[in-house]
């Protein structure tokens, strides 16, 4: 079968692709060129232990839909370090944290734990990825197709 032509099968199998891929990357992202940094503060005492991880409440981080919101260990806490950030049960915030310490010790109310990263993005229309993949598929299409015809046309000895 040729480049340009397509069985039932190819196409059946096409199209379950494309519907595999749009659930799966449901839409793209572009990330806004601003960035924002904010203090992740802890809101409650709490006693931590050497090497284990402790999840502690911090004040509020709202977070905006789309966006990305990343910690950052350039500014962090003499016990430890803020691992990830955990979502609150009121929607659209974040008020937890899992933090790692270095030692023993106790985390007071107000503390400063880390920086966060929040990165707004965009979301863009589907179809660019897929459209994307459509011209690669088309490429890759065309360089077999070349590298049959040089193959077939070669004077290259076959045993």
């Amino acid at each position: 079968m040729k480049g340009g032509e397509c069985g039932e099968n190819e196409e059946k199998y096409r199209e379950t692709v494309e519907d595999i891929l749009a659930k799966l990357i449901p839409y793209e992202l572009n990330l806004d060129p601003t960035t924002f940094w904010d203090l992740i503060i802890a809101n409650e005492d709490k006693d931590v232990k050497k090497k284990k991880f402790t999840h502690i409440k911090i004040e509020k981080l709202k977070i905006n839909s789309n966006s990305l919101m990343v910690p950052l260990n350039i500014i962090g806490h003499m016990m430890g370090e803020v691992v990830d950030l955990l979502p609150s049960e009121d929607n659209g915030y974040m008020d937890g944290v899992i933090f790692l310490p270095f030692k023993n010790g106790t985390v007071k109310k107000g503390d400063v734990l880390g920086i966060v990263k929040i990165r707004p993005s965009i979301p863009v229309e589907d179809r660019k990825f897929r459209e994307l993949l459509k011209k690669w598929k088309g490429k890759i299409d065309n360089l077999e197709n070349l590298m049959a015809d040089s193959i077939e046309s070669s004077s290259w000895p076959y045993w």
